[in-house]
């Protein structure tokens, strides 16, 4: 029960902010805006938008603090409100005052908080929460002069943490005071800066911290982007009122159309910002050009500002931001009073239609500033991610990746959240055999560029095998011959194998040997060569012939003769012819030594007889 009635009593508090205040007519057409202002005039702008009120409108005003950057100004708040009951004073808290008290002091975050809400609750801060008072944060994000700021943007150390502990202290106060739901300023780059990818890329990562979006949906109530227009990206000559408001509202509306369309935001942050989400536009005069941060340029005619003015203001009332959005009026010297007039005008003028802001015949919103382009950048906003590129192919496929025919290259180019552009996209056929190839498409969107690339492997070629002719030799025992060669295939990727191996025993007879070489795409070429081992049966009369070239003379030629033949014959019909040799290797040898027979010769003659025996397993 403890915990229940203090969000009990926040509900009330945020409720008490959220319903208008003034009276309307209950048959108004107009539809309710807050709308608030980043001032340094704000007492004066405050009495020029009473002059003019729009019956559908809050106005929430900040104002700046005293000397030491903390302490509420006295009377100021109060001055304000007595403009009646649409008027809301905005503390401006300011980041790095306070970041040095936290470091002066050595409080917490949380506690600095607290104390700023407390000063706000002094007598002559006059600020009244409970009649929609409040404060203003200024700023988060980046690009920014507050080195929190940016810490706070990109998530550096404790910043996040530190940002929503202050911010929960400025909600909270202390005990017993009413709960107050205010406004934090957020930095963003000028709306003429063309590279905005870090930029995009920084928004997408803090739009994922669940945990920070949770505690800003508690706090805060309007998360007010400075989209502080330029001129210089308005005032096109020669373009119509559509495109201007459309290329501002590209720019007004980028974070919160980056939300609507990125699926890995945190649900957190795209309910939050659906319901807190306030473009601050520019009606602060007369700056220069912008460098990197500040208001963007109005360096302008009043005539040609107030044109500036009432063109943002039908942008804001024809978008989304309709029922909330700011302005920053920060006068550059003297207060322009015409100026003012203008802004006030513009809210009341267009609260039931967005034209009402630019007059009769839309005179208001058609003036021209020399030089001046759109800047396209800020459309990317509309897309979250990249395309998706994916390659297709098609065509027979081998081993190892290796297409064994003609191949189909194309590209799967998708990105549902923006058109895009391709190049080295188109469908390509490979009818010719390569060790690889590679393509490369690549897509642009408002969302990135994705590049994607793909090697095509094609081989349709069987590698051509290479095999001695055939081949023969004497068995050297009952199991044969070892027989070596060597085979080879044209291309040297492929391996070449075959069933019976160089250098393996081949068996007695005629052996095909069958050699086939696969080339990494699976290709086979094939050949084949035979094998013969000559048995003793062969070697025998082989060694006969032997004997009749060498020209022994006719009556040893005989005798040598008749040995072979009784081997022969006794092999043929089953019998030990190895007696027969044995005497034919006797007679030799005898003969040798007579001088029949040169030395040479009788060698050849004993190994060739010697070897016939151990075939024939004497």
């Amino acid at each position: 029960m403890s915990r229940i009635l203090p969000l009990i009593t926040a509900a009330l508090g945020l409720l008490a902010l959220l319903v208008p205040s003034a009276a309307r007519p209950e048959d108004s057409p107009c539809v309710h805006t807050a709308a608030v202002f980043y001032s340094t005039d704000s007492v004066n702008l405050a009495a020029r938008l009473h002059a003019a009120p729009s019956n559908c409108a809050d106005y929430y005003i900040s104002l700046i603090p005293g000397s030491d950057n903390r302490t509420p100004r006295n009377g100021v708040a109060a001055t304000i409100r007595a403009n009646g009951p649409q008027f809301h004073a905005m503390q401006e808290v300011r980041l790095r005052p306070w970041g040095i008290w936290v470091q002066q002091t050595g409080n917490t975050w949380y506690q600095a908080g607290v104390t700023a809400r407390t000063l706000m609750a002094t007598a002559g801060a006059n600020y009244d929460i409970t009649g929609g008072d409040t404060w203003a944060i200024n700023e988060v994000g980046t690009p920014s002069s507050v080195d929190m700021a940016e810490a706070v943007f990109n998530g550096d150390g404790t910043a996040r943490q530190d940002f929503q502990d202050f911010v929960r202290g400025l909600y909270t106060g202390e005990p017993g005071m009413p709960p107050a739901p205010g406004l934090v300023f957020v930095a963003d780059p000028t709306q003429i800066t063309t590279d905005l990818g870090g930029y995009k890329d920084g928004l997408r990562r803090w739009f994922r911290d669940d945990a920070f979006w949770g505690d800003m949906s508690q706090y805060v109530r309007f998360w007010a982007q400075e989209t502080y227009a330029d001129s210089r990206n308005w005032g096109v000559p020669g373009s119509s009122l559509a495109d201007r408001a459309a290329h501002l509202n590209d720019y007004f509306q980028h974070a919160e159309r980056l939300v609507d369309v990125d699926p890995e935001v945190s649900s957190a942050a795209r309910t939050f910002l659906a319901a807190a989400y306030t473009p601050v536009a520019n009606a602060a005069y007369r700056w220069p050009a912008p460098g990197e941060i500040g208001f963007g340029s109005t360096d302008l005619s009043v005539p040609q500002m107030q044109n500036f003015i009432a063109t943002q203001m039908y942008a804001l009332r024809s978008s989304p931001a309709a029922a909330r959005f700011g302005f920053a009026w920060v006068p550059n010297g003297t207060p322009n009073a015409t100026l003012r007039d203008s802004l006030a005008q513009s809210i009341r003028n267009s609260e039931t239609d967005p034209a009402g802001a630019c007059g009769v015949a839309f005179a208001l919103c058609d003036s021209s500033v020399d030089r001046a382009f759109f800047t396209e950048a800020w459309k990317t906003f509309t897309d979250a991610t990249p395309p998706v590129v994916v390659p297709e192919l098609s065509g027979p496929l081998g081993q190892n990746d290796w297409y064994v025919g003609d191949v189909t290259v194309s590209w799967g180019v998708s990105d549902p959240e923006s058109t895009f552009t391709t190049s080295g996209c188109e469908t390509t056929i490979v009818h010719t055999d390569t060790a690889g190839t590679t393509f490369i498409c690549s897509a642009t969107s408002l969302g990135g560029e994705t590049t994607a690339s793909v090697t095509v492997k094609r081989d349709t070629t069987a590698p051509v095998v290479s095999v001695p002719g055939d081949l023969a030799g004497d068995a050297t025992s009952p199991d044969g011959a070892t027989v070596d060669y060597s085979v080879s295939a044209d291309d040297p990727s492929a391996v070449v194998t075959c069933d019976s191996e160089s250098g393996s025993v081949f068996p007695i007879g005629t052996t095909t040997v069958h050699c086939e070489a696969i080339d990494p795409a699976g290709n086979i070429g094939t050949e084949t060569f035979a094998v013969h081992v000559r048995g003793a049966d062969e070697q025998i009369p082989r060694l006969g012939d032997s004997v009749v070239a060498a020209d022994l003379g006719h009556g040893l030629t005989t005798a040598l003769l008749a040995k072979l033949d009784a081997a022969a014959q006794a092999l043929a019909s089953g019998e030990r012819a190895c007696p027969h040799l044995d005497a034919f290797v006797t007679l030799v040898r005898n003969a040798e030594r007579a001088h029949h027979i040169e030395s040479s010769v009788a060698g050849a003659f004993v190994d060739a007889a010697t070897r016939a025996a151990r075939v024939a397993v004497c």
